[in-house]
């Protein structure tokens, strides 16, 4: 079985994104913000597949992910954010990093999700 964590302050948004997870029989993990994602990861959890916003208070999407590449850099990872255009430029995000910018329609994530599923990790 696909296992997901999903890392999204929004409550609706994590609820849409597990709801579409759950329905192609991923297991879903949620965390509402990174520091408690970094924490699940901390404790040895594996995932097949990190979703995660890019802005969250306390630890933002960029410096989240950034941290997860130092010590896992091998798990797929999605990025999805309304404010892609604005941010990536300046900020940059590491290698091999998906991105989905929102609004995003169902398939359109479901499209994503399988894409980031079926690329390799280097």
């Amino acid at each position: 079985m696909v296992r997901v964590l999903v890392v999204e302050d929004d409550k609706n948004t994590r609820l849409f994104l597990s709801v579409v997870l759950e329905e192609l029989r991923y297991e879903v993990v949620e965390a509402p913000n990174a520091m408690e994602a970094l924490v699940i990861l901390h404790f040895g959890e594996k995932f097949d597949l990190l979703i995660s916003d890019l802005l969250m208070p306390v630890i933002d999407g960029m410096h989240f992910v950034t941290l997860v590449r130092q010590h896992n850099e091998h798990i797929p990872i999605l990025v999805i954010s309304a404010h892609l255009q604005t941010m990536t430029p300046h900020y940059g995000l590491p290698d091999n990093i998906a991105t989905l910018p929102k609004p995003f329609s169902r398939s359109e994530f479901i499209e994503a999700v399988q894409k980031v599923l079926a690329t390799p990790q280097e």
